[in-house]
């Protein structure tokens, strides 16, 4: 996701009022996460089933910087319209505004300056009437109705704008209200002390309702949904500990859905997409029962929070476990951890007790904590029929999501492997989710 503050700062130096910015803002958090280079979900998706090609963001706005992807192709993807950058842009005009600026200025298409300047650019020039009200207006319903249903004009604008507008209220409380840093008070001691105050609470003894009762009094509601005593609550417990605390922007807004929060976590910055790290005390820990082994990449089905670290085990709280609040205790890198959300507390005095001893792998990364999800180059495969592993060497097996690379097809490498053999192995990404390890000698940079 971008900074924040940055895009703030653009469209208050635009002239926009504060909720006129925030009312955008919230527009562009539901069209792109906020995320310059985001290419549209359903083109990539076609790109894949139509001509076997994967992309990600980075691998797709990288093949446009570079030619490999054409300006008549960026601008009508195989003849068709997919939307692409901060506002998903989706007419070829509207594109071709956005690529001829990003040419004249040497930059990338999916640079967030160059988008910035482009969208108020746009605003001023071909929306003078929404300009006009994100100048002037102090309400962000109006702000974001009037981009939304004049700018955006997506085909079922009525049904958005009740997200749109309470994405735009987040950031008004985030920006005009509270300044940078809502929150600066609350530590993940704080978080874990109500936690702790919780462990006891029972479906059996009907004090879960407390904790769902606390949720369903916080609005908005998370899509909208009044979650019923009888539902898992596990995220539940989650969101209402952060309510509790007025501290919900720590963790990017509510959820009652693990899966669900997960996005959200994304597009706040803070979601760690590796299951093998030692985590912190105060990082929130999402599992996926339905694999055992790492990386794991699969659907969230459960979520909780770190109260310590003692060797290799981490200590747990977390709602809906045994339908109470309770602890576990889970090895450091179980494979049925998917990941971790990190908040930006204050300053906190919990401390991890000793240093973790995380059984070796197979293979050693460049990474001591393992292999890095971050993509570092973009590259193509030179075969066809290129397995992609589960680890690094021949005798893992391929990952079901996308068993095996074509030539051409690109991903992005992520990091470098030596296999037990001592071959060089790579650790990719294909598309945006799925992950996995390919020989390196059948990859060549692009």
């Amino acid at each position: 996701m971008a900074d924040l503050k940055t895009v703030w700062k653009a469209l208050k130096d635009a002239g926009m009022t504060d909720a006129g910015a925030a009312g955008l803002m919230g527009n562009l958090k539901a069209e792109s996460g906020i995320i310059p280079n985001r290419l549209e979900i359903l083109c990539m998706q076609r790109y894949r089933e139509r001509l076997g090609k994967i992309y990600s963001d980075e691998s797709y706005t990288a093949a446009v910087d570079n030619g490999l992807i054409s300006r008549s192709e960026f601008l009508s993807p195989m003849g068709k319209q997919y939307g692409y950058g901060l506002a998903q842009w989706t007419s070829p005009n509207r594109k071709a505004g956005l690529y001829d600026l990003a040419q004249s200025k040497g930059t990338s298409v999916g640079d967030l300056s160059t988008q910035l300047e482009y969208l108020v650019h746009e605003l001023k020039t071909s929306y003078k009437s929404v300009c006009s009200v994100l100048t002037s207006t102090n309400k962000v319903q109006a702000a974001s109705d009037a981009v939304l249903i004049h700018f955006e004009q997506p085909a079922n604008a009525q049904a958005m704008r009740k997200e749109r507008t309470n994405y735009g209220y987040q950031y008004y409380s985030q920006f005009a209200l509270k300044g940078d840093d809502p929150v600066p008070t609350v530590t993940a001691d704080k978080i874990l002390d109500i936690y702790r105050s919780w462990i006891g609470y029972s479906e059996a003894n009907g004090k879960h309702k407390k904790i769902v009762d606390l949720y369903n009094s916080h609005k908005p509601l998370a899509r909208g949904y009044a979650v019923r005593y009888s539902d898992s609550w596990c995220d539940t417990c989650l969101s209402a500990a952060f309510i509790k605390a007025n501290a919900v922007n720590l963790i990017g807004g509510t959820e009652c859905g693990v899966e669900e929060h997960v996005k959200i976590f994304k597009r706040a910055g803070i979601w760690l997409e590796d299951g093998t790290i030692t985590p912190k005390p105060g990082d929130i820990i999402v599992y996926n029962w339905d694999q055992k082994t790492q990386p794991n990449d699969g659907y969230a089905d459960h979520i909780g929070i770190v109260e310590s670290v003692s060797g290799n085990t981490i200590t747990t709280i977390e709602g809906n476990y045994k339908d109470a609040v309770g602890r576990r205790t889970i090895a450091v890198g179980n494979g049925q951890i998917r990941g971790y959300a990190r908040p930006k507390y204050a300053k906190s005095t919990t401390k991890i007790t000793t240093k973790p001893n995380v059984e070796k792998k197979p293979a050693t990364s460049t990474n001591s904590t393992g292999p890095s999800k971050k993509p570092k180059w973009v590259g193509a495969s030179k075969i066809n029929g290129l397995n992609v592993r589960t680890w690094a060497g021949t005798e893992f097996k391929n990952i079901m999501a996308w068993p095996k690379l074509n030539k051409g097809n690109l991903v992005d490498v992520c990091d470098t492997v030596k296999s037990a053999a001592g071959e060089d192995w790579y650790y990719i990404r294909i598309g945006t989710y799925v992950f996995g390890f390919v020989m390196a000698k059948y990859i060549k940079k692009v």
